[in-house]
């Protein structure tokens, strides 16, 4: 079965759909038909008739959205997306992605929206980049999809996800880590991908044999942190994707 949270998530999708089409058009019953056998899986109501009108079956899924709480895996991903800066475009394709794969149940309805005229026969997936159902259950345009997954976007430039020669969209293996990481790893994404970091076993008199350079990095490090608006000093002032390194502005006065 689906938790509340996976329904709510589904519906919000299919719902995304419904409104890029005409009100009770042909499209909104042939949306009925895909979604009738999986009624008991969606919380589907008991009186459907009327249901394939366009008004019903879009206040259907519109019903509880907005009292559904987020579950781990959800939270998991707004986390990695605020550590590194990631677009609602970016989080909402990597949640699909991942849920997706994760339940079968989620994988059979989804492959109903399966809508690429460039493929034929058994070779169609879901999860393409030419499946132009995809950009409409996020809320996006095409072009801003298509332009979310190039080669040096921060989707695929940080091993986020992979998008293979033939279209395919695929998270990386780390990210499998954000929905099988257990509970007791948290919901902060630096955390639940890598682990607690260990205490440091050295300390600063360890390097006192080599106290003229030490203090030169230090001075090179602080002067770093100073350094606002150099983009090149970022990932050693802030922590920046993808070393998720320590604030060093926090820990330089940290000394034993």
């Amino acid at each position: 079965m689906l938790t509340s949270y996976e329904r709510h998530f589904i519906r919000r999708c299919i719902s995304n759909l419904l409104g890029t089409f005409d009100d009770d058009s042909a499209q909104h019953k042939k949306v009925f038909k895909k979604l009738q056998p999986f009624s008991n899986f969606l919380g589907w109501p008991e009186a459907m008739d009327g249901m394939a009108k366009a008004a019903r079956l879009q206040d259907w899924l519109n019903t509880g959205s907005r009292a559904v709480r987020r579950d781990q895996l959800a939270i998991r991903i707004e986390s990695l997306g605020r550590h590194l800066r990631l677009t609602r475009t970016d989080l909402n394709l990597l949640e699909l992605s991942l849920r997706y794969g994760t339940h079968s149940i989620i994988e059979h309805i989804l492959d109903k929206f399966t809508d690429d005229p460039g493929q034929r026969g058994s070779h169609k997936w879901f999860l393409s980049v030419r499946n132009q159902n995809i950009p409409s259950m996020l809320g996006t345009s095409a072009g801003h999809l298509r332009s979310r997954l190039r080669s040096d976007s921060p989707l695929l430039l940080l091993g986020l996800m992979q998008v293979d020669d033939d279209g395919e969209i695929r998270p990386s293996s780390c990210m499998w880590r954000l929905v099988r990481a257990p509970t007791e790893r948290g919901t902060d994404a630096p955390r639940v991908l890598f682990g607690k970091s260990p205490a440091p076993q050295l300390t600063w008199r360890d390097f006192d044999h080599v106290a003229e350079q030490r203090d030169h990095v230090e001075r090179l490090i602080k002067g770093a942190a100073n350094m606002r608006n150099n983009p090149s000093t970022h990932d050693v002032r802030d922590g920046t994707a993808p070393t998720f390194s320590p604030h060093p502005r926090k820990n330089l006065g940290k000394r034993t």
